[in-house]
């Protein structure tokens, strides 16, 4: 289980599998990137005469080309111009650089582009919308070349401090926030902040936000270059020379963002009693990968939490300090402002923490109020068409909606809507009819709403039925391939199905699926009363196989075919297991290099290796590349730095006939330090509580070794009558857990924590403390389930359990369990009164129940229902598991948490 579930939050490793095209299109060597000159170039730093103004202070801030393009994004809507214009806070003024001029850093520009330009424009009238300043901002931008992954950069603004209107003393701010309090240009013949982007990248220039995947959404890196001269960015250098970093420019006193940051303890940068400014401590904490946001409203915009920053623990300049942690916010709403963006990614919000780090710097972000729910009207119930329209009220101060509608087969509509666009009346109802085709049988559907403050909740939902007399295909009839097959390129036969207008084929090999694809009749050369064929450019593995057809037309899905097995025998055999040598045990170096049997027919070897933290190398080598030698040994030492603690790694070979196995694997440790005990942080000993069921929080020190962490509570201080103890997985810095149960009231308990190193092998505990719970208070009332009925067959995933809400809670915890004997469960916590589990298995009888939580406590639970899965196993495989938690509760229950 431990080498499964691994501490990091993503905790499920998917294997991805290639064929040997792709992986030689992603070993071979490419071009050596390049850097723009900005990047490098020191510019002198001048001061005004009366010391309150800086000018060509710091590094310009880069955005790269994502070298790990997002495969699922979340579609955040574009704005029209028609509210822009009627919305606008602030304004803009660009001077475009011709060619032959060059930008502040000596960058040769060329002609802007017209269409680059309506771009830029429409960019800067969406901040426009979002910040208010009565000093309009002024930008100059350059149209450059480079052949590196940069796509642009920003920087260049004068700095000030001490001005009228200034916040704070002694603070440096950016000229265009800076302006925007004192209500008055304070550099007149400067511009507010220099941008320059590279014209060698392939750039959607529309301005709808809907670019192609091969394109980058020019809007989309013009709002993050712009956010970074708005002043997302600090003030830290680093050098490698000597291993320090500074803030500040040479002066005392730190950028506005500089004054929000703090590690993972609550210490601030800049509290040069703990960071000496410059040290080689600053500058360790600027690569810890445990450097965090401070401010009041980016921490309400993130769910009440600190807002990780990215701090990786190699320095990269343009990058480090002046960007959201990539990890955490790579494919969310709040994307914009990582290190990294992809193509076809259109995101005209900058999302609700950027905009949140903006506001704590000091900028008005005007609106502030979230809009409300939508109240859905129809369709409801039993409907004869298949393109319903669908209505619901309008919901007086939301801008957008987002309508979710699923039919029999799964989600058919997922889209943002203009008010303007859903045809919303004021204190009427909107109203649209999507050209999207619903299959027969049962559907629901949600709207969301949103506006520049946000999103507002999901609606609750509408179910309808579908019929409109018509049926779905038959089941298609397949003929070959069947048994042993020589070529590892067949073509796929089947019976024609007279009323199918499209054929899905899904066919696996040895190594899962290769072929997953829709085709129309024709396409699939489909002939009346006879045969449909195809002959996919897929090359199959050697080995087992299996293969299928799903038939569709306008009145829905027809049954999957029976399925044919297969077996790819072309006299060629994968290559074997690798057999691994080191690191082994306890290591003393952070880079080790990796030994392996060289195993005599693989021409490729995947390496796999994880440290405390998580996955740290995922890659694949030629057998050159590996130093392979016949007969002998592989070794490679990949420049990827450790962290202290337990870990493992494993190889898998490959060759034209396909996948070998993995490797059996190998743990080792690196460091022999003794792991610390963890701090306690709330409740905190001796406090008396407003609650019967608290939230347990602590802290873990970084460089603790183990994977594991335990929580215990207990009615005495010796431990000897436990209460409940928490089994999880042990994450660096701050953690937080609330048992779904209710103590006693007006009852003194104890708790204490410590980390598990090995097999019975633990660090120390941390302090025992003790709180007293309140001496009273109303609970919530139970929660009351509305769907899926109970003792009923659910048709199609996600399975979705709905509830009732209920006056007061902040919270439901959501228990769901295998209809068995074992008492085990999973559990879940929202704050919805809605929830899709997506870790069922198809076709198996659950019961489920639900406990409202609020201030004081937990609800009885509410009544057992009983559901069973569909059939079929779920499309919507999950990606990665957030997160697993295992507890053992007082009656020795075992429960799966969920987060």
């Amino acid at each position: 289980m431990k080498k499964i579930i691994e501490q990091t939050r993503v905790s499920v490793l998917l294997y991805a599998f290639f064929s040997l095209a792709f992986i030689a299109a992603v070993l071979l060597p490419g071009p050596c990137l390049g850097e723009p000159r900005a990047m490098s170039v020191d510019l002198p730093v001048i001061m005004s005469a009366d010391g309150n103004t800086l000018y060509n202070a710091g590094k310009p801030v880069a955005l790269i080309a994502d070298p790990n393009p997002d495969r699922v994004r979340i579609s955040i809507p574009a704005r029209e111009k028609s509210s822009i214009e009627l919305s606008a806070m602030a304004s803009f003024q660009i001077t475009y650089l011709a060619e032959g001029e060059e930008d502040l850093w000596g960058e040769p520009c060329y002609d802007f582009p017209d269409n680059a330009r309506t771009a830029l424009d429409r960019a800067a009238e969406i901040w426009g919308t979002l910040i208010s300043s009565d000093v309009p901002i002024t930008i100059r931008a350059c149209w450059f070349r480079d052949e590196g992954d940069t796509l642009g950069y920003a920087g260049g603004q004068p700095r000030h401090r001490n001005f009228s209107g200034a916040p704070k003393p002694d603070t440096w701010y950016v000229g265009a926030l800076a302006n925007s309090m004192a209500g008055t240009d304070l550099a007149p013949s400067e511009h507010d902040m220099h941008i320059a982007m590279n014209s060698n990248f392939d750039w959607y220039l529309g301005t709808d936000g809907n670019p192609p995947s091969y394109e980058h959404d020019f809007v989309t890196i013009m709002l993050h270059e712009i956010a970074h001269g708005l002043g997302f960015t600090g003030s830290v250098s680093y050098s490698s020379q000597d291993g320090t970093a500074g803030w500040g420019f040479g002066t005392d006193n730190p950028r506005i963002y500089d004054t929000f940051m703090r590690d993972g303890n609550g210490k601030r940068l800049t509290d040069t009693s703990v960071y000496p400014n410059p040290s080689a401590g600053l500058a360790d904490l600027v690569t810890s990968g445990n450097l965090w946001w401070h401010g009041s409203h980016a921490m309400s915009a993130n769910g009440g939490q600190r807002v990780m920053m990215y701090a990786p623990a190699a320095w990269s300049s343009g990058s480090s300090y002046s960007h959201l942690d990539y990890d955490t916010f790579r494919g969310t709403e709040n994307r914009l402002m990582v290190y990294a963006a992809s193509a076809g990614d259109g995101n005209h919000n900058p999302g609700p923490v950027t905009m949140g780090i903006l506001k704590d710097m000091g900028w008005n972000t005007g609106k502030d109020q979230k809009p409300g729910k939508a109240t859905q009207i129809s369709p409801s119930g039993t409907i004869s068409t298949s393109q319903p329209t669908y209505a619901w009220r309008t919901v007086s101060d939301a801008t957008y909606y987002h309508l979710w509608a699923n039919d029999s087969t799964g989600n058919r509509i997922n889209r943002w809507y203009t008010s303007e666009d859903a045809n919303c009346t004021a204190g009427g109802n909107c109203s649209l009819k999507p050209s999207v085709t619903l299959a027969s049988g049962s559907g629901s559907w949600w709207v969301r709403t949103y506006n520049d403050a946000g999103f507002g909740p999901w609606s609750n939902g509408l179910d309808f039925r579908v019929d409109t007399g018509e049926s779905p295909p038959g089941k298609a009839t397949q003929i070959s391939p069947k048994g042993t097959i020589s070529t590892s390129q067949p073509t796929y036969t089947w019976r024609t199905v007279s009323d199918a207008a499209y054929y899905h084929l899904w066919a696996n090999d040895s190594t899962g699926n290769r072929i997953n694809r829709w085709y129309t009749s024709e396409d699939a050369n489909c002939t009346a009363g006879g045969n449909c064929s195809v002959k996919p450019s897929v090359t199959l593995a050697a080995g087992s196989g299996s293969w299928w057809v799903r038939t569709w037309n306008s009145a829905g899905y027809g049954l999957w075919s029976n399925g044919l097995d297969f077996r790819v025998d072309t006299g060629e055999s994968p290559p074997g297991k690798a057999t691994q040598i080191s690191p082994k045990g306890t290591i003393s170096t952070s880079q080790p290099t990796y030994t392996w049997r060289t195993v005599s027919d693989a021409t490729y070897y995947h390496l796999w290796a994880n440290d405390s933290t998580g996955n740290r190398i995922n890659r694949w080598y030629t057998s050159e590349d590996a130093n392979c030698t016949a007969g002998g040994n592989c070794s490679l030492k990949p420049s990827v730095t450790l962290a202290s603690g337990s870990g493992s790694w494993w190889v898998r070979t490959y060759n034209d006939a396909g996948f070998g196995p993995w490797s059996d694997g190998l743990d080792f440790r690196v460091g022999t330090g003794d792991t610390s005990a963890p701090v306690l942080l709330s409740p905190e000993n001796g406090s008396r509580l407003d609650s019967i069921a608290p939230l347990f929080r602590w802290y873990t020190d970084d460089a603790s070794s183990g994977e594991w962490l335990i929580l215990e509570l207990a009615e005495d201080r010796e431990f000897e009558r436990m209460v409940t103890s928490l089994y999880t997985s042990k994450i660096s810095g701050e953690d937080e857990f609330r048992f779904a149960l209710n103590l006693d009231p007006d009852r003194t308990y104890w708790w204490r924590a410590r980390v598990e190193i090995g097999e019975e092998e633990y660090g120390p505990y941390s302090e025992s403390w003790s709180f007293t719970t309140s001496t009273g208070g109303i609970l919530p009332s139970s929660p009351r389930l509305t769907s899926p009925a109970d003792g009923s067959k659910v048709h199609s995933w996600p399975v979705r359990l709905e509830w009732s809400s209920v006056a007061g809670a902040e919270e439901y915890a959501v228990f769901i369990s295998e209809d068995d004997e074992s008492g085990s469960h999973m559990l879940n916590y929202t704050e919805e009164t809605y929830h899709e589990p997506f870790l069922l298995e198809p076709n198996t009888k659950y019961k489920w129940w639900i406990q409202a939580r609020n201030e004081y406590g937990f609800s009885e639970p509410s009544a057992t229902w009983y559901f069973t899965t569909p059939a079929t196993s779920s499309s919507k495989e999950a990606t990665h598991i957030e997160r697993l938690r295992f507890t053992l509760k007082k009656d020795d229950t075992l429960i799966t948490v969920i987060e």
